[in-house]
């Protein structure tokens, strides 16, 4: 929680790494933690295997809120 209000008082869009299950999910959210990855919504995968994924074509391997969010910096 520390890291998070850090990051929210530098003003710095965070995004958690390793996120596994729903209940941390859910954490980061709620504190403000917009950007999440981890097992829970991929795992590794061979590159070849990734315009697939990407595509749609092969099953999501978990759901998401949907929201698309830039990961770029607002300059």
């Amino acid at each position: 929680d520390i890291i998070i209000a850090l990051g929210q008082r530098l003003n710095i869009e965070l995004v958690a790494e390793g996120v596994e299950n729903q209940t941390q999910a859910q954490h980061l959210r709620q504190h403000g933690v917009q950007m999440l990855q981890g097992y829970l919504y991929a795992k590794p995968m061979p590159i070849s295997e990734f315009p697939q994924w990407l595509a749609g074509s092969a099953p999501p391997p978990a759901r998401h809120n949907g929201q698309i969010m830039s990961a770029m910096p607002h300059l």
